[in-house]
């Protein structure tokens, strides 16, 4: 008897160690906490809560509804971003005319003026057009550039342009002292009675 009895003290103790061991892991429900018996409310150990102390499940339960609902705004804020910065890209243009481009070389603007000259360099590197504002080449105010790659888009810019007023919009750059601007599509640039005002 007192032999069965210990082996029945020893598998009860054997028994009962592992519940304490794991009364913390094997104990946690799926949000990674657990009652707690002795002093009371509810603990986490694990997951998004883990560390945390609440009076309640139903407690902890609003806390982590609270972060996956905190969770979308900075997919809100970054989806609003890019457009804040594309306002911030895109101010409006100053409208120029051929002659006071020179002053305003590295700036995004309209410049205007009439197409005193035009010509199609096809021999020339890149195969450029040029539309010259004002006062014909090698005299012009302003050069419009519109390299052979984008030539095919403009139709025949040289014929459909020379003589007319246009507006064009895009970065002033400066070529050899004259200030020029390379255009790429054909929205960019407009007879002066299409522009509006």
């Amino acid at each position: 008897m007192t032999r069965n009895a210990g082996h029945t003290l020893l598998l009860v103790s054997l028994l009962a160690t592992p519940l304490v061991a794991s009364a913390h892991g094997g104990g946690l429900d799926s949000l990674g906490c657990h009652h707690n018996r002795k002093a009371g409310g509810y603990h986490c150990h694990r997951g998004e809560l883990a560390g945390r102390s609440f009076s309640s499940k139903a407690d902890a339960m609003k806390a982590l509804e609270g972060k996956k609902e905190a969770a979308p705004e900075p997919t809100k804020q970054q989806s609003v971003e890019p457009k804040q910065e594309e306002k911030l890209t895109t101010p409006a243009r100053k409208t120029l005319n051929a002659v006071e481009a020179k002053d305003h070389v590295g700036e995004t603007a309209v410049v205007c003026g009439k197409v005193a000259s035009a010509r199609y360099a096809e021999g020339s590197r890149g195969s450029p057009t040029f539309l010259n504002l004002d006062k014909p080449h090698p005299d012009a105010i302003f050069t419009v550039v519109i390299w052979g790659s984008e030539r095919d888009s403009f139709g025949q810019p040289e014929e459909e342009y020379h003589g007319k007023d246009i507006c064009v919009t895009g970065r002033i750059e400066n070529y050899d002292g004259t200030p020029q601007m390379v255009v790429a599509n054909p929205k960019q640039i407009a007879l002066r009675d299409e522009k509006k005002p």
